[in-house]
C-alpha cells in the first residue's frame, strides 16, 4: 500500500514532558512536513516483509518524490525497521504502528532531513530505551529477590507508626503505585520496603509528607535508569551519524 498523504497519529493526545535527552532529536512529524514541502505529490511507500508468528514485525518503506517515479519504481530512499508485538506497554496493540513509524523515519533520515543529530528519529530513541529499559528490570529480578532475601534475614528496627498529619492524597497514593510498577517492582514488594522505611506496611497510612519523600526517592531511581540506558543506546547508534547521501 503506498501513500501520497501520510497522516500523523495520536497528536496532542495524553501527550507528557519528553525527557530532556530526546529533545535535540527529530520527530518524524518534523522530518515529514518538511518532505512535504519540497515533495508535495511525493509517495511513501510501506510494505509489510515480516510478521512472524511469535510477533516480529519488519518494515520497508520506499520513498518516491513523485508519482512519475512510482510508476517506474525509481525510489528516492529506503529503510527498514522492527518492533515485536506485545512487549511491553508500549507495542501492546500498537507494534504495526510504531514499525511503521520508525521506517518512514530513517528512510527520511536517508534523504537528509534532520539528521544533524542522527539518522535515529525521536520516536525511534524512545522505543529503543523503554525497551532497554524493560530488559533492564528482567535481568535485575534474581538480583532483586536475593537483595529481598536478605533483607528479610536481617533484624527489623522498631517499628514506628506514622505521625498524624495530613494522610496521603490519592494523587501521590497514584503517583508511587505507577512508577513502582514500571521500574518493574512488585505490588507486594512495596509493604515490606514501606515497613523498613517508615514502620507501616500499607500504603493508606502514610502521611502525605513521608508518601512525598518516598515518591522523590523512586523518581530520582528511574531518572537514574534511564540515563544510564540512555548513555547505552548512545553507543550503539554512534556509528550512524554519517548518513546515506542524498539520492539525487
Amino acid at each position: 500500500m503506498a501513500y501520497n498523504n501520510y497522516g500523523n497519529k495520536n497528536k496532542g493526545q495524553g501527550e507528557k514532558k519528553e525527557p530532556e535527552y530526546l529533545e535535540t532529536y527529530a520527530t518524524v512529524n518534523e522530518r515529514l512536513m518538511k518532505f512535504r514541502e519540497d515533495y508535495p505529490e511525493g509517495i511513501i511507500d510501506p510494505e509489510i516483509i515480516k510478521w512472524t508468528d511469535d510477533g516480529l514485525i519488519v518494515i520497508q518503506v520506499k520513498i518516491y518524490k513523485n508519482p512519475e517515479d512510482f510508476k517506474n519504481g525509481i525510489f528516492a530512499a529506503k529503510a527498514h525497521a522492527y518492533e515485536k508485538d506485545g512487549t511491553g506497554y508500549i507495542n501492546k496493540g500498537s507494534a504495526l504502528e510504531n514499525c511503521e513509524t520508525s521506517a518512514i523515519g530513517r528512510a527520511l533520515a536517508h534523504m537528509g532531513y534532520d539528521i544533524k543529530k542522527s539518522i535515529a528519529s525521536r520516536e525511534e530513541v524512545a522505543n529503543a530505551v523503554y525497551r532497554r529499559e524493560q530488559e533492564q528490570v528482567k535481568k535485575e529480578q534474581p538480583q532483586r529477590k536475593q537483595e529481598q532475601a536478605q533483607t528479610q534475614q536481617l533484624p527489623q528496627k522498631q517499628a514506628q507508626p506514622a505521625e498524624k498529619k495530613e494522610p496521603i492524597k490519592p494523587k501521590t497514593l497514584g503517583e508511587i503505585k505507577v512508577i513502582w510498577m514500571r521500574l518493574g517492582y512488585k505490588a507486594e514488594d512495596l509493604g515490606r520496603q514501606l515497613k523498613n522505611l517508615y514502620g507501616v506496611n500499607d500504603i493508606t497510612r502514610l502521611s502525605e509528607e513521608q508518601a512525598q519523600e518516598f515518591l522523590g526517592k523512586l523518581k530520582d531511581l528511574e531518572e537514574t535508569r534511564k540515563k544510564q540506558l540512555f548513555e547505552e543506546f548512545k553507543q550503539t547508534v554512534s556509528d550512524e551519524t554519517q548518513p546515506d547521501k542524498k539520492t539525487a
